[in-house]
Order: C-alpha cells, then sequence, then structure tokens
C-alpha cells in the first residue's frame, strides 16, 4: 500500500509530502523506521497523527500495532511532527532561507517604484518556526545583490527595493 506522510510543525508544513510503499502487515514502527533510513530523524522524536487533531496522535506504545488497525490504507495520508517542537527540520536550513528569499523578492518586486517598508515586508512574508532566530534585516542585509534597502535615520523606518544594478545601501 502507498502512504502519504505530510511534515508538520504546530500549524506549519515543513515542506512536500514524502511517498512510501508498505505491505499490509507493516506497523507504525516499520513506517518509523523508513522515514529514519531517508530523512535521517530519530524515530524516538516522531509523533504519527492520523489526521489535523491532536486527538489523532498514534500512542508510542501503539507502534507495534498494524497500521490496518489505525484504519492506514493505499492512499492515507499521515501528518508527522517532532515530538518536542523544533527538535528536527525536514529539510536543511538552507532550504528554508532560500524559500524565504524567494517570497521575499516576490513581495519587493510586487510593490513596484514606492518598494515596501520592512514592516509590511515581515508581515507579508512570516519567517518559518526553524527560522525564528534569523531576523529580516540582517537576512535583507546579507542579500544585498537581491535588496536595495533604504533606512530613514530619523525615524528608523527602512523601505526596500529590488536592487536592479548593484547600488549601495543609504541612510538618510
Amino acid at each position: 500500500m502507498r502512504v502519504s506522510i505530510t511534515p508538520f510543525n504546530g500549524g506549519w508544513k515543513m515542506g512536500d509530502s514524502l511517498e512510501v510503499e508498505l505491505d499490509e502487515q507493516s506497523t507504525v514502527r516499520d513506517l518509523a523506521a523508513i522515514v529514519h533510513d531517508m530523512k535521517d530523524i530519530d524515530p524516538s522524536r516522531m509523533s504519527f497523527f492520523l489526521d489535523a487533531d491532536e486527538a489523532s496522535a498514534i500512542p508510542p506504545d501503539g507502534w507495534d500495532c498494524l497500521l490496518c488497525e489505525y484504519k492506514v490504507t493505499d492512499g492515507s495520508v499521515l501528518r508527522l511532527e517532532p515530538s518536542n517542537s523544533g527538535c528536527w527540520l525536514w529539510h536543511e536550513i538552507e532550504y528554508y532561507k532560500e524559500e524565504v528569499l524567494r517570497q521575499m523578492v516576490t513581495a519587493v518586486k510586487g510593490a513596484g517604484e514606492d518598494g515596501i517598508s520592512m514592516a509590511e515586508l515581515q508581515k507579508s512574508v512570516p519567517l518559518p518556526p526553524p527560522m525564528s532566530a534569523y531576523l529580516y534585516v540582517p537576512l535583507v542585509r546579507m542579500h544585498a545583490h537581491l535588496f536595495y534597502v533604504e533606512t530613514d535615520t530619523m525615524t528608523r523606518e527602512m523601505r526596500v527595493w529590488s536592487n536592479r544594478g548593484g547600488w549601495v545601501p543609504v541612510w538618510l
């Protein structure tokens, strides 16, 4: 049977689903071993859910049960979450960083000639949980080839534009 595993951390989807092929006699522990082999995530740090409802968690003492006992059939989708928020990532941190940068570039280009305030940029492109340690300003400043930043030294407001030709940052 084919089962899809979708990784979440709270309400945030961590990446694409993982499709796995299992036989009818597979257990939850077998499924955890496959995820471990493919993603190098320790099974003790995994929590499986039958759906988005927290009450649908498969308890660790039930991992030796057959998947069919939980009504998992061909085409089922299981939700996989870290047992403790943030204890593993589905992708390397660079994947999430590149995704945020792509969304930021789209938001800045969509703002047109007026640019976008840093506050508006932060609202339109929320950081995913694994990047909560990153701040928007350093991320924008590290990518001067993508973004042009103008800072008003009186109001401390920053405006961001697409960098269209090697412009250097400006402090007014």
